[in-house]
């Protein structure tokens, strides 16, 4: 299993599809959104197949359309109590998803 710890530069609080691309080893088949994250972005996580699990720290308040879109390994997602906002279709196409905790009052 490799663990990805997303370590974000001073200043940044979105976790774009850009971002990831460009600094996601290959292989990760974990990741830990870090605290001082606010935003997960559109499609940001998209056809990641390796990703099995990932843990979102508790700063994070939304999570954006088909964040996760493709993740066909996905097996288990962990959203905080704080989100404020989910996008339409995040899981789609996550075929192995089996686990997924979303708190009460979630739009």
């Amino acid at each position: 299993m490799s663990v990805w710890e997303i370590k974000l530069p001073q200043g940044i609080t979105e976790i774009t599809q850009e971002y990831v691309r460009g600094n996601m080893p290959a292989g990760t088949t974990e990741v830990v959104i870090p605290e001082g994250a606010k935003s997960i972005r559109l499609m940001a996580f998209h056809g990641c197949v390796d990703l099995q699990s990932v843990v979102i720290s508790e700063s994070v308040k939304s999570i954006d359309f088909h964040a996760f879109l493709g993740c066909t390994c996905l097996e288990s997602v962990v959203i905080p109590q704080c989100i404020k906002s989910i996008g339409v279709g995040i899981f789609k196409g996550c075929t192995s998803l089996h686990s997924v905790e979303i708190p009460e009052g979630v739009e």
